[in-house]
């Protein structure tokens, strides 16, 4: 003798509701002046995240040179870089030419060693600007 299965029921999704247009009052009208700003807000936004990027490129880059050199400490010319201690970061501060002492001249040429000039990181070249 067989045995019968019950059938059980299945909910049935509920049908949505057309939605309506956009209504006198409404607060879901278009208004023309947040679209824009939304629209400006958004681009900047997009702007900065690639900035980000861009200088987490650098921040490496500089990181590896730092190593490469055995520097934790790099003070030039009102440039100075620090390798944070006990962390895998780096502190950038770059004084502005009214800010160096008078004894630095910031249009100078720098002596740097005849291996610097150019380097190559990670198989791509980076030249002294």
């Amino acid at each position: 003798m067989a045995k019968r299965s019950k059938k059980t029921a299945k909910p049935k999704a509920a049908k949505k509701q057309p939605r309506s247009g956009s209504l006198p009052g409404m607060e879901d009208h278009a208004i023309r002046p947040l679209d824009h700003l939304a629209a400006d807000y958004a681009d900047i936004r997009d702007q900065r995240m690639e900035l980000t990027r861009q200088e987490v490129d650098l921040k490496a880059r500089t990181m590896k040179l730092m190593k490469k050199y055995g520097k934790t400490k790099y003070q030039h010319n009102g440039i100075l870089i620090e390798i944070e201690p006990g962390e895998e970061t780096i502190k950038v501060r770059v004084k502005k030419v009214d800010e160096l002492p008078d004894d630095v001249d910031a249009d100078a040429p720098d002596s740097a060693p005849e291996d610097e000039g150019t380097e190559e990181i990670d198989g791509e070249t980076l030249a002294d600007a």
